[in-house]
């Protein structure tokens, strides 16, 4: 069985107290060609069921069967719940910006001191070139994305 994003699933495993064998949700991401999917659990009001203070969960394909209906439950639609793994999937990129923001500031605060006049320091230099080799790292993670 082959599931896409956002493709309905039907849980075959109980997870938590909350999340039990026989509930459907929807695929948030595919790891290593369908080895293990990110899933998520929405309740009627439109949130997320919890376990263990995580919203999302990694379960392997053993764990779950493909949905013949269409909607999670009778409250809402394959489409909001689209709308919800894309609002997640929003916060997300938030946060990766924030992240930048941060690490932008600090580069820009070692920068502002090394062009005052002072000599850099060994660990400012060793700062700067960290925070700048993770700063690309993580632009070139979110430009992937």
């Amino acid at each position: 069985m082959k599931l896409k994003l956002h493709d309905i699933f039907i849980l075959d495993q109980d997870i938590g107290s909350e999340i039990k064998k026989g509930m459907e949700g929807v695929i948030l991401e595919i790891y290593n060609d369908g080895e293990a999917y990110e899933v998520e659990f929405v309740k009627p009001d439109g949130s997320n069921y919890e376990h263990n203070g995580h919203y999302t969960f990694t379960i392997n394909p053993s764990m779950i069967s493909k949905s013949k209906t269409a909607p999670l439950n009778p409250y809402e639609t394959p489409k909001s719940q689209q709308k919800a793994c894309k609002k997640r999937k929003a916060k997300n990129i938030y946060r990766k910006l924030f992240r930048l923001l941060f690490v932008f500031i600090i580069l820009w605060l070692v920068i502002l001191k090394t062009s005052s006049g002072e000599r850099p320091s060994a660990l400012s230099t060793a700062i700067g070139l960290f925070v700048f080799y993770y700063t690309t790292k993580w632009i070139i993670r979110i430009l992937r994305n």
